[in-house]
Parts: structure tokens; C-alpha cells; sequence
């Protein structure tokens, strides 16, 4: 709760994910189990995902610490693994890219990484320790520890 005490609706979602990720377990249990756990992952799908626009399956493993701003536009694919004290932004997507012979997996993100807006990173691929995803930048391959990834900057051209 720490990670996000200045926004009421980023610790929101992030307590309702929480929940929804404690009461998901249960609905491979028996009847009564899943039928308590119904309400609760119904409820936090239609409030983060339609409601407010954010896209964090109850499935993904998500270590403490998560920190969301804004979080309209936030797609991470259940497949993701997100480290400790992980920062995202809007418009931030983390997934799988389809190929010819299936689907690719998804990234393995470290702690203390940070994710600018808009950000895409997609793939079988590893983010290290403390690295900076910049705004706009494209990932698909591994990113080391402590690295700045930031987009390429546009050529000018005369005419």
C-alpha cells in the first residue's frame, strides 16, 4: 500500500488485485470455495478492466511493491512475471507475440524496474534488475540490469 499512498485510485486497483489474486486459487477448489469467488473476481474485472481501462489478469504473478500512475490503457498478458517495486504507466503493454507456429512467452521482469508511458514489451525475453523501460520504447529482446532503454531519436531530413 506504501508504493502507491499518493493515488487513491492506483492503490484501489492495486488492493483489488490483491484480492482478486487470493480468491483466485479458490476457484479450482470445491463449490463452495468457487462459489465465494465468484462475486470477487467478477467484481474486480468489471471495475479494472472495463471500468477504468486496466488489463492485470488476477493470474499474473506480481511481486510487493507494484506501482501504477494513471493506468488507463495498461495491458500486462497473465503470462507476465513482474519482479518487487515494478512502476507502470499508462498505455504500458507487457505480453506474448503471436508467431507462425504459435505464441512466443512472455517477459520475466526483475525488481525494480520502471516502465515509462506507452511503453511495449513483448516476447520471451528477461528486463534486469533496476532498468528503465523509456516512454514509447518498443522491447523485445533481454534488457540488462540497470540499463535506459529509451526510443531512437528521429532523423531530420532536409528537403
Amino acid at each position: 500500500m506504501a508504493a502507491n499512498a499518493d493515488d487513491p485510485k492506483a492503490k484501489m486497483v492495486v488492493m483489488a488485485f490483491r484480492l482478486a489474486s487470493a480468491v483466485s486459487g479458490w476457484s479450482r477448489l470445491d463449490g463452495m470455495r468457487r462459489a465465494a469467488a465468484a462475486p470477487a473476481l467478477v467484481a474486480y474485472r468489471v471495475l479494472v478492466t472495463w471500468i477504468l481501462g486496466i488489463e492485470l489478469p488476477s493470474s499474473t504473478s506480481v511481486g510487493p511493491g507494484l506501482r501504477i500512475r494513471h493506468g488507463q490503457g495498461l495491458v500486462v498478458n497473465a503470462g507476465t512475471v513482474l519482479g518487487a517495486d515494478i512502476m507502470l504507466r499508462q498505455g504500458v503493454t507487457i505480453g506474448n507475440v503471436r508467431r507462425r507456429g504459435g505464441r512466443s512467452g512472455c517477459p520475466v521482469v526483475s525488481d525494480g524496474v520502471e516502465f515509462g508511458a506507452n511503453a511495449v514489451v513483448v516476447g520471451d525475453i528477461t528486463i534486469g534488475e533496476g532498468a528503465v523501460i523509456g516512454a514509447g520504447c518498443v522491447v523485445t529482446s533481454d534488457v540488462p540490469a540497470g540499463a535506459l532503454v529509451r526510443p531512437a531519436r528521429p532523423e531530420i531530413v532536409e528537403r
